[in-house]
């Protein structure tokens, strides 16, 4: 009985957050789009995620409240681990409690269907909300945030992560795109022609940085729900099937606070479009 009513609690207050929390609600609206493993991990290392081997010191379950007010208690399965090695992110090495979002069903199940050797040890990809870590738990998420330690795994993300890292630099993104602007990203609308694999958010563009947009308001196409804030964004951006596409995942869009870029290592807006401007120059005169 407890089982049932614990489970109707957490359905009726997941329903809850989805709807009026943003932290775990999302406006995407269509089936998910299949993504390689290569680039789930790539949208978890855009959104800085920690990724890393932790050592499980013990489970348990806790009552969070949740909502505007706090008035929602959702008991939420935890792990209480010791980190090893990060393959993404510094967490240190002190023991942290990671949660199980409220949106997901399985909590942390799928370790009991791993080679009983590997129980004791997972790999994660982790998420911030409210001071507390959750596992990131949804259709994007490389082996829903929970990975079996296996050696091939380690070996995948250990050798592949540094690459997208790589990709991600500024100097990369400010070479790989056509268009880099500032500007508000609107909410997400169906593209036209419509399209189950993408939805389109406009942006109202305040400043064309490098490259041509010919409009004051565009609109940009995502083949995944992109994780924005409402302040200003610096966009990178290129042309795609169906308008402008950003690229860079998630570090595709950087939010600019009191002129800094957070997501780009907390640099002034003035060195960044300092070095845009100096990877663009140096490109046209390798060409």
């Amino acid at each position: 009985m407890r089982a049932l009513t614990r489970n109707a609690m957490v359905a009726t207050a997941a329903s809850f957050l989805m709807a009026n929390n943003p932290a775990f609600a999302t406006t995407w609206s269509l089936p998910p789009l299949h993504m390689s493993d290569s680039a789930k991990v790539a949208n978890a290392v855009s959104a800085d995620e920690p990724i890393g081997v932790v050592k499980i010191l013990s489970s348990g379950e806790e009552t969070i409240a949740f909502g505007v007010n706090h008035q929602i208690p959702i008991p939420l399965p935890y792990l209480d681990v010791s980190p090893l090695v990060w393959f993404n992110g510094k967490l240190g090495h002190a023991t942290l409690r990671v949660y199980s979002p409220p949106t997901a069903a399985d909590g942390f199940s799928a370790i009991t269907t791993w080679s009983p050797e590997n129980q004791g040890t997972a790999i994660v990809l982790l998420s911030a909300r409210d001071n507390h870590w959750y596992i990131s738990q949804d259709p994007w998420s490389f082996h829903g945030g929970l990975v079996e330690p296996t050696q091939a795994n380690w070996s995948f993300l250990s050798t592949l992560i540094p690459r997208i890292r790589q990709s991600l630099a500024l100097n990369d993104l400010a070479t790989r795109s056509q268009a880099i602007v500032i500007g508000y990203i609107g909410e997400s609308q169906p593209c036209e022609p419509r399209n189950y694999r993408a939805q389109c958010y406009p942006v109202r563009i305040l400043n064309v940085v490098a490259g041509t947009a010919s409009d004051s308001t565009v609109l940009i196409r995502m083949t995944f729900p992109l994780e924005r804030d409402r302040g200003p964004q610096l966009l990178f951006l290129r042309n795609g099937a169906v308008g402008l596409e950003m690229i860079g995942f998630q570090r595709g869009s950087c939010e600019i606070k009191a002129d800094r870029v957070p997501r780009l290592d907390n640099l002034p807006l003035s060195e960044v479009l300092q070095r845009i401007t100096a990877a663009r120059t140096s490109l046209r005169r390798v060409n």
